[in-house]
């Protein structure tokens, strides 16, 4: 295990805590299996130093064993994007935990296996990708995975640019995703916005800057360019 989080340099994001006992350690087996296909764990180490700088986490790197391991079934881990899957590690560690938690939850009325994800109180609806040439989004047109595609001129299908090459693109290991009523980049997105809900936020104190160094120009050019897309963004 820790073998695993070394040659992956994601020890910056977790830690193992194995057992005392040798024979427990077997029980750390489905961690095992949820890091070896959790995709690009290291993607949320800014998500999660920032939560902890607002007090959102008690620790960082956050440290897992089998509580993660026993409480995560393979199959709702096998169907979530790797995004979701990443968070799955470490989501019952975020407070408040009724808002963080990302858990499945039987469906009403659904058949057996039959779930959806929630996190928190909320369910995720986890888009697919956009169909060329569809005008909206059909909620009777699913994917395999019973996803609803994402309408083409939807901000964050990557079909659509915003303004010249200004484009989001659909990624498929971290899709956008819907949560409380509202679209996401990616539940990556979705945990900041929870985290900036739930935090006390300080006065940054700033300094002057030299406003003749060549640092300051590229900035001052990046910010006016940055406006420019969400300018677009808003008018399209």
């Amino acid at each position: 295990m820790r073998r695993f989080i070394e040659a992956h340099r994601v020890r910056a994001v977790l830690a193992v805590r194995e057992p005392r006992l040798r024979s427990a350690r077997k029980k750390l087996t489905p961690l095992l299996y949820m890091l070896e296909n959790a995709g690009n764990i290291i993607s949320w180490q800014q998500v999660l130093i920032y939560a902890y700088v607002c007090g959102r986490v008690k620790e960082v790197p956050v440290k897992v064993g089998e509580d993660v391991a026993g409480a995560v079934d393979k199959a709702a881990f096998d169907r979530r994007p790797k995004s979701m899957r990443q968070l799955s590690l470490f989501s019952h560690h975020l407070k408040p935990t009724n808002h963080m938690l990302l858990t499945p939850k039987k469906l009403p009325g659904g058949g057996v296996g039959e779930t959806k994800d929630r996190l928190g109180r909320d369910f995720v609806t986890v888009y697919a990708a956009p169909i060329p040439g569809a005008n909206h989004r059909d909620p009777q047109q699913l994917d395999d995975q019973n996803r609803p595609h994402l309408s083409p001129s939807h901000p964050f299908s990557g079909i659509r640019p915003l303004v010249g090459p200004c484009l989001l693109p659909f990624e498929e290991n971290d899709p956008p995703v819907e949560v409380g009523g509202d679209d996401f980049l990616g539940i990556q997105s979705a945990v900041v916005h929870r985290v900036q809900q739930h935090s006390r936020f300080r006065e940054i104190l700033t300094s002057p800057h030299n406003r003749t160094s060549v640092g300051f120009a590229r900035t001052h050019a990046l910010i006016i360019r940055i406006r420019q897309c969400l300018s677009g963004a808003h008018s399209a």
